[in-house]
């Protein structure tokens, strides 16, 4: 998992990693809708930054390929996205 990389966090959100995976296991995220239009973050900022999730739990998030805009509302994301495989 690095810098640019598409990620899916197993439910809801898609996302691009906007920072090496850092301090062991955290990662920033840019979240996208599934219209493919740059949502930034979306919880409560709390005087933090609004245009990605900081902090994120990297091993919460899995590496995918780049999804194609825009993606369906009538199935599930994670029937939708496809894992990157490496190697």
């Amino acid at each position: 998992m690095k810098k640019g990389d598409w990620l899916f966090d197993g439910c809801e959100l898609i996302g691009k990693a906007r920072s090496d995976v850092y301090m062991g296991n955290a990662i920033d995220v840019t979240i996208f809708n599934t219209e493919g239009e740059r949502v930034g973050r979306v919880s409560p900022p709390m005087g933090g930054p609004c245009s990605f999730e900081p902090a994120c739990t990297a091993s919460d998030w899995t590496v995918i390929e780049e999804p194609e805009f825009p993606l369906t509302r009538f199935e599930y994301l994670s029937d939708v996205v496809k894992p990157r495989i490496v190697g």
